[in-house]
């Protein structure tokens, strides 16, 4: 035996090689050993990978050697004994190891988690019958736990059912409070009309035919009662409304019917697109001009676009309706000014204001044509409230 064992590791010679000398080794071994020496472990002779062959006598013969299963084994802190209730298959060395690779004595992992030891194979699907770590569900909420788990879970499990302790039904104990206020027969409830007494479940049927007219007196009653709140409600309501309507005509009939608002825009050359007024005060809401130098769309690029904004208000409810005209001074002649009307309500539909996407082309905007001085452009911007309705 010794003549076939590896003198590095001393085990059964795998891949037999030899150096000049005769000496045997696993592959294996011998190419570690060289990665780090050039002397042969054995002779102390001069070796490398180049002086290395392949026994393949020894290969041969260690083929043909009849062995045990490695199953048939275990090692036992310093060495190997017999395993007496491993595996007794034997055969030659080549054939062994097909064998190993589905014996039944192999040792192998059980499938529920690290917790459990290692089992045989042959044991495996008995073991996870019963192994302490399979998944089992709940029978009560279907949740899966391991099985050494299990019971102290359904302890505290609310699906677990529990007797009322009025009708003695099972129900699911997260369920029980439900059942006591909805559907227990032998719980003590109101009616749900009105009644002042506590009627047990069970019996509500039998009390709405006996008190079928009181109920429908009840409603009724409670029905006049609620109407009358609420015609009450809105009376006082729409009061309300029409003094404000009424503080709004007088307002406007002490000369805040017409609005004028100068926006001077300074620095005009350096604006890249959007520019914004002043907020200012009409008509109970806030508004602002706002100016786009090249358009606000695809559609109105190469145009001055000039737009009247709403910032807040009107009060909901209220529609405010406007007439009035924005207008472009020429600096140079009044007569050339560009004047824009129009009418339209506030607050809009879709928008939060009206404009002219292609009030003036950007390329008529200079000092030349007058629109520009002193790199300032003006804008008036004229308002008439025409009307202004509340809807209720």
């Amino acid at each position: 035996m010794k003549d076939i064992k590896c003198v590095i590791c001393s085990n059964i010679l795998r891949e037999p090689t030899q150096c000049l000398a005769g000496d045997l080794f696993c592959f294996s071994c011998i190419s570690s050993h060289l990665s780090t020496s050039n002397t042969c472990p054995a002779c102390s002779t001069k070796l490398n990978k180049n002086l290395l062959s392949r026994s393949l006598f020894t290969e041969r013969h260690i083929r043909r050697l009849n062995v045990y299963c490695c199953h048939h084994f275990y090692y036992d802190q310093f060495c190997w004994k017999v395993d007496e209730q491993g595996c007794d298959f034997s055969a030659k060395l080549e054939d062994i190891q097909n064998h190993e690779k589905e014996c039944g004595f192999k040792w192998v992992a059980c499938p529920f988690g690290i917790s459990c030891d290692l089992v045989r194979k042959k044991d495996l699907d008995e073991h996870k019958k019963n192994c302490n770590y399979r998944p089992i569900p709940c029978p009560y909420c279907r949740v899966e736990f391991e099985a050494i788990s299990l019971v102290a879970h359904e302890m505290g499990c609310d699906a677990v059912p529990i007797a009322c302790k009025l009708c003695s039904k099972f129900v699911p104990k997260k369920s029980l409070t439900l059942h006591l206020d909805k559907t227990c027969p032998e719980s003590l409830t109101y009616c749900p009309f009105f009644c002042k007494e506590k009627i047990y479940r069970k019996n509500m049927k039998q009390h709405f035919e006996e008190k079928i007219l009181e109920h429908f007196e009840e409603m009724n009653q409670r029905q006049e009662m609620e109407r009358k709140k609420l015609e009450n409600e809105f009376g006082r309501e729409l009061q309300k409304k029409e003094v404000e309507l009424l503080q709004l005509r007088k307002g406007i009939k002490k000369g805040k019917k017409e609005k004028k608002f100068v926006w001077v825009i300074d620095n005009w050359n350096s604006i890249e697109n959007y520019e914004e007024s002043n907020v200012f005060s009409f008509g109970g809401c806030k508004w602002c001009l706002g100016l786009y130098k090249n358009g606000d769309d695809e559609d109105s690029r190469g145009f001055i676009s000039l737009y009247l904004l709403l910032e807040k208000g009107p009060d909901k409810g209220k529609v405010v309706e406007l007439s009035g005209s924005i207008k472009l001074i020429n600096f140079n002649n009044l007569l050339n000014n560009i004047k824009k009307e129009f009418e339209t309500t506030f607050p809009q539909k879709a928008s939060l204001g009206w404009g002219e996407r292609r009030f003036i082309p950007q390329a008529q905007l200079n000092e030349d044509n007058g629109f520009v001085f002193k790199d300032r452009v003006k804008v008036e911007l004229k308002l008439y409230i025409k009307s202004i309705i509340y809807w209720v």
